[in-house]
């Protein structure tokens, strides 16, 4: 079952910051992801323009001794959706699986601030297009309020871990991690009951899963969401029923520092004899996407 080392956490800093010179991620540079094509890194990311309206871009991400990151797409890579649409105002947390972009809708609303459904997206190239123009899981009576970050993972099937919102109770929302699979990617079986509990006395929401599967065991981090987002650990042998530990990550804000008082959006990868953890700083990611690394062995 172990995956989290005797080791401690390497913090290696910064990774990437806004860019006041690039048009779409002037802010917020937050929710990581890193998918891997032959010996290249790709790390795909969320900005914001000047308006603070999100959409999705990548650069290639070079795992050196002191990792470090190059070319930032001069343009996004999915823009907004059709005005009308449910990601009209907003394009956010990425997952690439195959050709498959996952990501997260905005749309602002009248009676609370804002909805989030999922969408998907497929590779053209440099740029990816919408293959749903209405949400890729829809609503349903277990789940009227929208879908926000999800992690995919291909094992025997398609399996996703998903952010689904439970209830807004005076203009708060509350949110948490669920489960759903498919054999095809596109059209998905939901699991009933979540994955995560609650457990820390301030805590109201749970979100952006990241899984990974080792020696047949399911890990899982993900951040939750008290008076700030902090980073939780969860394990399972079924990808269904999770235990959860905080503590076994046993990683820690840094003072005086990007990610001084709040670690959110966490992404995670097994590369060599390490893991690798992104995740966005404080403020959501406006002080930027940080990196650390874990020797397994």
């Amino acid at each position: 079952m172990q995956l989290i080392s005797n080791h401690k956490w390497e913090k290696l800093g910064l990774l990437l910051k806004p860019n006041k010179d690039i048009w779409w991620c002037v802010s917020h540079t937050g929710s990581p992801y890193v998918k891997k094509d032959d010996d290249q890194y790709t790390l795909y990311f969320t900005g914001r323009d000047t308006g603070g309206k999100s959409r999705i871009g990548k650069c290639s991400l070079f795992l050196d001794s002191k990792p470090y990151i190059k070319d930032i797409s001069p343009e996004p890579i999915l823009d907004l959706g059709n005005e009308g649409t449910f990601s009209q105002n907003g394009t956010s947390y990425p997952c690439v699986i195959e050709n498959n972009l996952y990501y997260t809708g905005w749309k602002k609303t009248y009676n609370v601030p804002f909805e989030n459904n999922l969408g998907l997206a497929i590779s053209l190239g440099e740029k990816y297009e919408n293959v749903t123009k209405a949400p890729l899981l829809p609503a349903t009576n277990q789940e009227p309020f929208g879908i926000g970050s999800v992690d995919v993972i291909k094992d025997e099937s398609y399996l996703m871990w998903y952010t689904a919102f439970t209830k807004w109770e005076n203009g708060k929302h509350y949110y948490t991690i669920r489960h759903a699979k498919s054999k095809d990617g596109i059209k998905w079986k939901r699991i009933p009951g979540d994955c995560i509990k609650d457990t820390l006395s301030d805590e109201f929401a749970i979100c952006r899963p990241s899984v990974i599967k080792s020696e047949g065991w399911y890990h899982m981090v993900f951040c939750s969401r008290g008076d700030n987002y902090k980073l939780g650990y969860a394990y399972s042998r079924d990808g269904i029923n999770w235990n959860r530990n905080d503590n076994i990550l046993d990683i820690s804000n840094t003072p005086n520092s990007f990610d001084s008082w709040e670690m959110c959006y966490p992404h995670w990868f097994i590369e060599d004899d390490f893991v690798y953890l992104l995740y966005s700083g404080n403020d959501y990611g406006n002080e930027g996407i940080g990196i650390a690394r874990l020797r397994l062995w």
